[in-house]
């Protein structure tokens, strides 16, 4: 399900509706949509908001070409940090601190973290009568 739908009208207006809480995104800023769609050439269109969304975040809807994936934010060497700031990079979305030092800290709990956003399973086959 997309974040909003365009659909082409024959009338010549832009119609601009919102299923969802709308912060400061797109919606908020009516003339950006119509020089948006303008500078893709689409002069009568009824755009649905089915999320809170950015101008940008339109823009690559209406192009189609986008594609968006997951990401996971190493921290290396945070042996060199204070506990306090190791803590807050722990406590940011998509975000695991490391250090290869001697010895290493944290790579396993970065092997299961990478299992976990891939969802990746592991298979075991076991020969019979092995």
């Amino acid at each position: 399900m997309k974040a909003c739908d365009p659909l082409v009208r024959e009338q010549a207006q832009i119609v601009v509706t919102a299923a969802s809480y709308q912060s400061n995104g797109a919606y908020s800023s009516r003339p950006s949509i119509a020089l948006c769609t303008q500078e893709y050439r689409i002069f009568n269109c009824e755009i649905l908001f089915k999320e809170d969304i950015t101008v940008d975040d339109l823009i690559d809807i209406i192009e189609g070409n986008r594609k968006y994936v997951k990401c996971l934010y190493v921290y290396n060497k945070v042996d060199m940090c204070s506990l306090e700031e190791v803590d807050e990079i722990a406590h940011k979305p998509n975000s695991i601190p490391i250090s290869c030092s001697n010895p290493p800290l944290n790579l396993d709990g970065l092997l299961e973290r990478i299992w976990d956003m891939m969802a990746l399973v592991g298979v075991t086959h076991w020969m019979p009568g092995a």
